[in-house]
């Protein structure tokens, strides 16, 4: 390697054995810095893609979709890892008893828009300044448009003891595959009492998923006066927001 002109260029069909070259050439050993050699980590699949899409949710499936649909000849790639697709909108549903939460997940080969590559495996990193993305099993791709839309993280652990009762003791969320059925054994058990449905005027996915089983519960008559209770919420958050727009807004 020592002998041959620079630089060297390695190809391999996956690009590990070209990262882990370039790997050894960033460690300072026998010479320090200047020994180092000039390797550039290249892949098979360089420039292969006019647009990368990073999520196999409903946003990346979506807007694949949509640029097949106006331009056929596009080659556009598809990371994800999960070999199956929730459809989280109707989550909602299903905490409130109207959709059969077994409709909500398909095999992400059935999904996946003709015409368009799946990667099935995790993304890694960005390297924007040479178009590349970086995959968790050393390989790189590269690009010409790039569009990032892997979901949100369900943080339970930032509020103590949550995860350990999710599922149980009256705790569910909308926002879970195997919780939403939960809600709604909540919902059609409940004859009396309180149910405390939170929300926060912040920016989250699918933020009324609370109000569907809210609305069910008034409709049927379990909670007679839920309705007087989720028009006052509406109203101050009406009302808060407002105020925010007036005292805060440029």
């Amino acid at each position: 390697m020592v002998e041959l002109p620079k630089p060297v260029l390695a190809f391999c069909g996956s690009g590990m054995r070209a990262t882990a070259l370039y790997g050894m050439t960033q460690q300072n050993v026998q010479g320090g810095p200047e020994a180092q050699e000039s390797v550039v980590a290249t892949c098979n699949w360089d420039n292969a893609f006019d647009v990368v899409v990073v999520g196999g949710g409903s946003a990346g499936i979506g807007v694949t979709a949509s640029l097949l649909k106006r331009r056929p000849t596009l080659r556009i790639a598809i990371i994800e890892p999960s070999g199956k697709h929730y459809y989280q909108p109707a989550w909602t549903l299903v905490g409130a008893g109207a959709y059969d939460i077994a409709e909500t997940v398909k095999s992400m080969a059935d999904i996946i828009p003709r015409n368009a590559e799946w990667i099935q495996i995790a993304a890694s990193g960005f390297d924007p300044e040479h178009n590349r993305v970086h995959l968790s099993d050393g390989r790189v791709m590269g690009y010409r448009q790039l569009i990032v839309c892997p979901g949100i993280r369900l943080a339970w652990e930032k509020i103590e003891g949550l995860e350990e009762t999710l599922g149980k003791n009256g705790v569910t969320s909308n926002y879970q595959y195997d919780l939403a059925p939960y809600t709604w054994s909540l919902v059609k058990e409940l004859k009396a009492g309180k149910a405390i449905l939170p929300s926060r005027q912040c920016r989250s996915n699918v933020r009324a998923r609370h109000r569907k089983p809210c609305i069910f519960l008034a409709i049927t008559g379990c909670a007679p006066n839920v309705w007087k209770i989720w028009i006052l919420s509406l109203i101050q958050q009406q009302l808060c927001y407002l105020a925010w727009l007036i005292l805060f807004h440029p």
